[in-house]
């Protein structure tokens, strides 16, 4: 619930319309929706993944993603979902997004999230 919170209190800071801070407060409900589709024993497990438990648990964001454009509304919210493990640097996921390709919106559910 905080990270809700955080990222459409940001998004009100950004000065972000309403529409957009819609997006950015379901967004954050929604971001990690993808991971319903991985296994508990890697959601749970309590040491560090594999290098092949991290690439199921990379395709989270792709999977919430389509989850949420199936559902026929909400698509304001679908490139959050999708981007919110994008870095600023590249090094992120799904697409190695940099700086400002990043939609605001999930640059905005990342810091929310990392607080």
């Amino acid at each position: 619930m905080a990270l809700r919170s955080y990222g459409e209190q940001l998004a009100i800071a950004c000065g972000l319309g309403y529409n957009d801070v819609r997006a950015v407060r379901y967004g954050g409900i929604l971001h990690d929706i993808g991971k319903i589709g991985i296994s508990e024993s890697i959601l749970l497990k309590p040491g560090p993944l594999s290098s092949d438990e991290w690439s199921l648990m990379r395709t989270h964001s792709e999977e919430g993603a389509r989850i949420i454009e199936r559902l026929g509304f909400l698509h304001d919210a679908v490139p959050s979902i999708r981007h919110h493990h994008e870095w600023f640097d590249g090094t992120g996921y799904p697409h190695g997004l940099t700086g400002e390709e990043i939609p605001l919106g999930a640059r905005i559910i990342h810091v929310a999230d990392a607080f």
